[in-house]
């Protein structure tokens, strides 16, 4: 060789090639798999030359070297008998001047790994990482084999460009596969990765046509199963009912289209066989305002059916697979969930385990109150916004397992009310009620009653720019104001108490427009009397403000 070994270096290269070459197995998500045929090299490179390594190799064998350096810019090659260059790299990526090379060898042979200075004749210390493993390429896209003795067990498969694949194993470590790609990082393994009874899968799409390599960790089975299936994509559309058969480790991507605000259904198969479900989007209408589905409590225990809200609209697709080891039968649709809701109340049967959505129509600027009543089941409700959010979650009211909630509407549009068993184990008859109070007018100077559980609500039309202040009066000192503009913003106002308990508030509008004047409660009911006064200026609501804390003094 044309390098100089270090005296600790030759020592730790006896120390790793005695070393046993079972690769580990406890490897995490994301990890690098570690490689049990692994030596390193502390050496330093002559300036202006070439360090020779040479190695020998069976066929399939992998080869991986990495060649870092403080000193110099280094450069990495793998060469044959012939003098042949079959690998070779200067910089890992953009920014990381260590080298890699990767190369699954074809045939039996010696070689050469070839280390320089990147362009010319830089030398000095470095450190070479060689790897190496055997991994057969499948020839097909599935294999049954028999697990390799005193050696890792691994086999290259061959990915196509933008074509996602499932990479699986069974009888094997109950593990999420991982393993290198061909530039020798280690694989994303994330997306739609999990556990199978007896294995790992997840699904790998690559930008490039390539070969990876996939380490099968043995744990008690002779034999292993591994499959590399291509994702199946079919199209169809919401309402629709594709059937067929799933074989192992096949997943299917149905797309379709949706619209914002929909919240479907994913209904997959029998509930005997174990469905997985992914909803994810493809393309969005609008890329600047992209947001994925939400996933929404479906029935307990029955993971062949999902519910998704739909913040955008787009394509989507919804990834079905399955964990058995024989194909299964499928029956798969995507349905609208939300029932209309036209009528005040409804009675209807809640399935054990189930949960119901019920979407109606709410204008701006009403008081909402909404309840449940069940004498079969604890049932607890969900209200949804107009863009899928939860808003509020209601179980028991008080000392009754009953739930109910009451909401000023500050924004119009479709909202949406789940209705489930508390706990998800019960179900039976229930109804749910609405009542929607709207507004009255606003009449300065009238006295009128607020009780403790609703609020009393005012329509009052508002000049933007047009100062002017409210006097309360109110029985119960813990009396409150809110005002919502027309867009269901509130209003900030500013407030002073006078000696007798009279409450002066300012208000400053923004816009013009019908405006909503809550007034509420804590405590008793009361007796509650407001009066607007216009003012001419700030200054002159500024002389009020200073009598009444003149008055208070």
């Amino acid at each position: 060789m044309k390098w100089i070994l270090c005296g600790l270096a030759f020592l730790a290269q006896i120390a790793l090639a005695q070393g046993g070459s079972i690769a580990g197995q406890g490897n995490s998500i994301g990890t690098e798999p570690i490689v049990g045929n692994t030596q390193t090299y502390n050496l330093i490179l002559t300036p202006g030359q070439k360090g020779e390594l040479p190695i020998e190799a069976e066929q399939n064998d992998v080869i991986i070297a990495d060649v870092s350096s403080q000193s110099f810019d280094p450069a990495v090659e793998l060469v044959d008998e012939t003098g042949k260059v079959l690998a070779t790299n200067d910089d890992i990526a953009a920014g990381n001047q260590s080298a890699r090379i990767l190369k699954r060898l074809p045939a039996k042979g010696k070689l050469k790994i070839l280390v320089s200075g990147f362009k010319g004749a830089a030398g000095g210390s470095f450190s070479l990482t060689v790897r190496k493993f055997n991994a057969p390429l499948m020839s097909s896209s599935s294999e049954s084999s028999r697990f390799a003795r005193d050696t890792a067990t691994w086999r290259a498969v061959l990915i196509k460009k933008d074509v996602p694949t499932v990479i699986s194993y069974f009888n094997a470590s109950r593990s999420i596969p991982t393993g290198f790609d061909s530039n020798g990082l280690p694989l994303n393994n994330r997306p739609d990765a999990r556990l199978v009874p007896s294995g790992g899968r997840f699904t790998v799409t690559s930008p490039v046509d390539q070969e990876i390599y996939i380490l099968i960790p043995q744990s008690g089975w002779e034999t292993f199963t591994m499959d590399a299936l291509p994702v199946e994509v079919r199209d169809i559309t919401i309402g629709s009912t594709t059937e067929g058969s799933l074989p192992r480790s096949q997943s299917i991507s149905y797309r379709f289209r949706a619209e914002a605000g929909a919240l479907l259904r994913s209904i997959a198969g029998s509930q005997s066989t174990k469905f997985n479900v992914t909803l994810r989007p493809i393309q969005f209408d609008n890329p600047d305002q992209a947001m994925p589905p939400t996933s929404l409590p479906a029935q307990s225990k029955n993971t062949n059916l999902s519910t998704f809200f739909i913040h955008r609209s787009g394509t989507y697709e919804a990834v079905l697979s399955h964990d058995e080891q024989v194909s299964q039968t499928i029956e798969f649709q995507v349905i609208n969930f939300a029932r209309p809701w036209t009528t005040t109340s409804l009675s209807e049967t809640l399935p054990i385990g189930e949960n119901l959505y019920y979407r109606w129509t709410l204008p701006i600027g009403v008081l909402l109150d909404l309840n449940a009543v069940s004498n079969t089941f604890d049932a607890d409700i969900t209200l949804y916004s107009p863009e899928g959010f939860v808003i509020a979650e209601e179980d028991d009211q008080n000392n009754s397992l009953n739930p109910a909630h009451q909401r000023l509407i500050t924004q119009p549009g479709d909202y949406i009310v789940r209705i489930g068993s508390h706990g998800n184990g019960g179900g039976g008859n229930f109804t749910l009620t609405q009542s929607i109070t709207r507004p009255t007018a606003f009449s300065s100077g009238t006295e009128f009653g607020v009780l403790t559980e609703k609020p009393e609500l005012r329509l009052i039309s508002i000049t933007a720019g047009e100062f002017f202040y409210l006097t309360l009066e109110s029985s119960n000192p813990n009396t409150t104001i809110q005002i919502y503009q027309p867009n269901g913003e509130q209003l900030q106002t500013s407030s002073v108490t006078e000696p007798t308990g009279k409450r002066l508030i300012l208000v400053n509008p923004r816009v013009s427009g019908d405006h909503v004047i809550l007034i509420s409660n804590r405590e008793s009911n009361a007796r509650v009397k407001l009066t607007k006064v216009k003012i001419g200026s700030l200054s002159e609501f500024s002389d009020l403000l200073l009598t009444s804390q003149t008055s208070s003094r």
